[in-house]
């Protein structure tokens, strides 16, 4: 889902970060193949350390449902948008952080 110097920058802080000290829960932290085992887990799953990474550079996501059954979107609280499923508002939200990213740099 990242691209560009957004998926770089990523990996290479995913590489770094002590995310957790027993490695054999989460060994893709400390392999090689970083992008193969990550990009493999369930979306679900990449999504917060996504998160936690865009926060470590500072872009702020949130992601608020509401009674009409669809969920807002807000990076940086300038980009605004609506899905209709989490899921759906996750993926806008990375793919929103990522255009941000990659547009600084």
């Amino acid at each position: 889902m990242l691209k560009g110097q957004a998926k770089k920058d990523f990996e290479k802080w995913v590489r770094q970060a002590e995310l957790i000290t027993d490695f054999t829960f989460l060994p893709w932290i400390k392999d090689k193949n970083l992008g193969i085992q990550f990009y493999s887990l369930p979306f679900s799953m990449q999504y917060g350390v996504l998160v936690d990474w865009f926060d470590s550079v500072g872009i702020e996501i949130s992601i608020l449902g509401n009674i009409q059954h669809s969920f807002e979107v807000f990076v940086n609280f300038d980009y605004k948008t609506y899905a209709h499923n989490r899921t759906q508002a996750r993926q806008k939200a990375i793919e929103q952080a990522n255009k941000i990213y990659n547009d600084r740099k």
